[in-house]
């Protein structure tokens, strides 16, 4: 059997991810980021704004499909997002530093 050959080239429109107002009602986060090299520029989305000027109705994808970035131009498929879920913003992980004084269990002593 020959080897299924993947497309070279993206699709023509961004895969679909919701609307606007259904990424408002999940409280998600949406940021916006250039693939373009050199450049990498990223901001965040104000879904609140793209709300009041399209509708709840309007897409993601469609949003996606008409950005450009505001540092280089670029465009779709050199344009894309991350839809960050509010769960995920509560429990970021990094690094905390310990109290003076303090120290962490010595796991060979015994209790």
């Amino acid at each position: 059997m020959p080897k299924r050959r993947w497309p070279t080239r993206p699709p023509r429109r961004p895969p679909h991810v919701g609307t606007i107002g259904e990424v408002i009602r999940h409280r998600d986060e949406v940021e916006i980021y250039c693939l373009r090299h050199g450049c990498h520029h990223h901001a965040p989305v104000d879904l609140k704004v793209l709300r009041a000027e399209y509708g709840d109705d309007y897409t993601v994808s469609g949003f996606i499909a008409r950005s450009c970035c505001s540092k280089c131009g670029a465009r779709y498929p050199e344009i894309g997002i991350t839809v960050t879920p509010i769960a995920n913003r509560r429990h970021r992980m990094g690094y905390v530093p310990m109290p003076d004084g303090a120290r962490p269990p010595d796991p060979d002593q015994k209790q």
